[in-house]
Order: C-alpha cells, then sequence, then structure tokens
C-alpha cells in the first residue's frame, strides 16, 4: 500500500480484495480469491480528519466512522490559529499546544516531534542522516494509530548496557489505550530517533492533500517563492490545520538548525 491507495481505503472507498490468476504450463489456469481487511492508517490520511479525531486513535474509530468524519463539516472557530505576520517570531511549541481542549495540529504529529525534540536534539545529521530501523517504525506506527504509550525505556535503552533515563513519560500516554504493545529489540536511542524521524517524513509524505493544499499550490509556486510578504500571505490563506501544520514543521526545523538544504528537502513533502 502507498500514499496512492491508503486514501480510499482508509475511508472505505475501496477494498483489499482481487483474483490472483496462477497459469501452469500445458494445464489450466487457477483463480485464487485474495482478500484483506484493512486498518485504518494515519498514513494516507487528511490533517483536518487527525485533527477532529482529536488523540482518540485512528485505528480506534474504525473505517466508518472515520468515513463520516472525512466527509462532514467541522467549526474549527475554537481552533488555535497562528496568523504568520511574522515567521521568525512563531513559537512552535505554542502552535502545538492546546486551548480549552482544542488540538490546533494532529495528536499524532505532535507527539512524533516531541519524541525528537526531547531526544534527537543532538544527534548530528539528524534530517538527511541514516535512516531507522524498519521494525521500529512500524513500531512507532502502531503506537500512533493505537494511542500507546511508547515504551520508553526500550527505546532509549543502549542495546549493550542498561541506561538510565528517569524521564517523564506521562506526555506520551493516554487513558483510551494502556496496553503496551510489543515493542522490537532495544536498538539505542539514536535508531529510535532516526525512526521517528522516518516516520514524520512519511506521515508528511503520505497526505491525502499535501500541507501545502491543492487551493493554494498555483499561488505558492507562481509568486510566493521569491516574495516574502506573499509568501506569508499564501500561507494565511491556507486551511487553519494546514496553516498551523505548515508553521509549526517550519518553526520546528529551524529549531534545529536544520538550514536551507534540509529546508529544499521539506519542500518535496509539503508540496
Amino acid at each position: 500500500m502507498d500514499q496512492y491507495s491508503a486514501p480510499a481505503l482508509n475511508v472505505g472507498d475501496d477494498i483489499i480484495e482481487d483474483i490472483l490468476i496462477l497459469h501452469t504450463e500445458n494445464g489450466r489456469d487457477h483463480f485464487i480469491s485474495i482478500s484483506g481487511t484493512w486498518k485504518p492508517s494515519i498514513f494516507g490520511c487528511n490533517l483536518i480528519s487527525l485533527l477532529h479525531i482529536n488523540g482518540q486513535g485512528i485505528r480506534n474509530i474504525g473505517v466508518k466512522r472515520l468515513r463520516d468524519i472525512h466527509f462532514g463539516t467541522f467549526d474549527t472557530s475554537e481552533m488555535v490559529n497562528v496568523q504568520p505576520t511574522n515567521l521568525d517570531l512563531v513559537d512552535w511549541q505554542e502552535v502545538g499546544g492546546k486551548q480549552s481542549g482544542r488540538l490546533s495540529i494532529p495528536h499524532e504529529l505532535w507527539r512524533i516531534v516531541d519524541f525528537i525534540f526531547r531526544y534527537g536534539m543532538d544527534l548530528q545529521d539528524l534530517w538527511s542522516g541514516s535512516s531507522g530501523s524498519h521494525e521500529w517504525v512500524e513500531y512507532i506506527q502502531d503506537c500512533l494509530e493505537t494511542v500507546t504509550p511508547f515504551d520508553l525505556e526500550k527505546m532509549l535503552k543502549d542495546p549493550e548496557e542498561e541506561a538510565i533515563f528517569e524521564e517523564d513519560n506521562s506526555m506520551h500516554t493516554s487513558e483510551i489505550n494502556s496496553e503496551i504493545l510489543q515493542s522490537p529489540q532495544a536498538r539505542g536511542r539514536e535508531v529510535s530517533v532516526r525512526s521517528m524521524v522516518d516516520v514524520l517524513k512519511r506521515f508528511l509524505g503520505s497526505l491525502a492533500e499535501p500541507v501545502v493544499p491543492f487551493s493554494s499550490l498555483a499561488s505558492c509556486l507562481n509568486e510566493g517563492c521569491n516574495n516574502l510578504t506573499v509568501a506569508q500571505e499564501c500561507v494565511q490563506s491556507f486551511p487553519p490545520v494546514h496553516r498551523n501544520v505548515f508553521l509549526y514543521i517550519i518553526s520546528f526545523l529551524k529549531e534545529t538548525g536544520g538550514g536551507e538544504k534540509i529546508g529544499r528537502y521539506f519542500e518535496q513533502i509539503f508540496f
């Protein structure tokens, strides 16, 4: 499954069902029916649906409810909306915060970025370095989609020697699902952080509608590339959740010292 097939599966517009034709030489053809059950995923979802789920866990609500959310209309008047009059003054932590119980960005995105900020800011080549572990990427995805706490002891433990981390993990827990998923073998803090970076890139790159929405794509590319004022006006025209996510990620990248090279890399993901 990829970013093109996942959106339709998430909302029930498509199903996992096909017929495999097995042809044997000098023999007859065999028709084998193949089917599967799709688990709703944060990959291939859209931002407004994830925001409306409000940290309940996309697998916990099921395809039918997700479809209702996807095709519904929502009041975003209570959302924390950042007005980008000056991008240099935007605080990424404030954008990702809560007011009156309403998130300004998807809870899953906040968990990803918060983990990287807490445990990965000292790593070299955070965005362009080596990739993480496939097993840990799958584990992180499972945790995000079921609102399961990250196993911080396992994620931050050196694989060869015990490491002591007295970090408060209450920010990564939820009363909705107290079950701890089976985590892969510990491979150290750096592998866990780089796996989380991989999840962030995959999450942003697989959205059903990019961070820069389709409605603003032409104006951003044609007019906003060379003029800061026009660029800020373009960002301000984004739907609220798209604007908040854009400012959240850009401001966080500035915090990490990503530089122009990383900006150009994320440019491909945003669009």
